[in-house]
């Protein structure tokens, strides 16, 4: 590894905060910098962490175990900075959530997760959305668009959780993101490695990957 002040990065969020934009910023900003680096976007294919095989077996019992052991697989072979679009909480947390898993075992799992990491210098950055509903009904599904729209409150409402908490359509989506937007904030307060929170506004949305860059891989006094 390159000595920097950050060998992983994992950029969180819920869709439409802006996290896998940033995520590519960041890494065109480390290129620009000499800082060797890779992104991966959260649902890519043959994701090296959680490909999509791996997230087809989110509903398993064991879904957690496998995920610390391919977590525990990539950080052995990292040899430069893992720029990590979604892969820390969406594409773990998420599916624990939607399996209807205790918030006390999602937190288990998350510590457990945490642990692996050992010296890899970790950081998270979380962009949060304040009136999340709102964003949700006024921004997020006019830009993903009705196919988008369609597709996941139907994953949703197909959801352990959902079905118990009766959420359906467009609102009961909303309201699915809503709520785990709410258990990520829960979780980071308990987390021992470097957490950025950001709130999301069309203010910053264009600079977020120079606060970002400066807060991950620059020395601070």
């Amino acid at each position: 590894m390159m000595a920097t002040f950050c060998d992983i990065l994992c950029i969180e969020g819920v869709p439409g905060s802006g996290k896998t934009t940033l995520a590519g910023n960041v890494q065109n900003r480390c290129a620009s910098e000499n800082i060797k680096s890779f992104w991966v976007v959260e649902e890519k294919k043959d994701h090296p962490i959680t490909p999509a095989e791996l997230r087809r077996l989110s509903n398993r019992d064991d879904f957690d175990v496998r995920c610390l052991r391919s977590w525990a697989s990539f950080i052995d072979r990292l040899d430069q900075v893992a720029i990590l679009d979604g892969c820390a909480f969406q594409s773990t947390v998420r599916f624990l959530l939607a399996s209807d898993r205790s918030v006390e075992f999602i937190r288990h799992y998350v510590k457990r997760w945490e642990a692996l990491l050992g010296d890899a210098k970790a950081k998270l950055v979380f962009l949060y959305l304040p009136d999340l509903l709102g964003e949700m009904n006024n921004r997020v599904f006019a830009i993903r668009g009705e196919d988008w729209v369609r597709k996941v409150s139907g994953y949703v409402a197909g959801t352990p959780y959902a079905i118990r908490k009766c959420l359906s359509g467009r609102q009961g989506m909303a309201k699915f993101w809503s709520q785990y937007q709410d258990l990520c904030l829960d979780l980071m307060a308990g987390l021992g490695i470097p957490v950025l929170q950001i709130q999301v506004s069309e203010e910053n949305r264009g600079s977020l990957h120079d606060q970002v860059y400066s807060w991950a891989f620059e020395r601070h006094s």
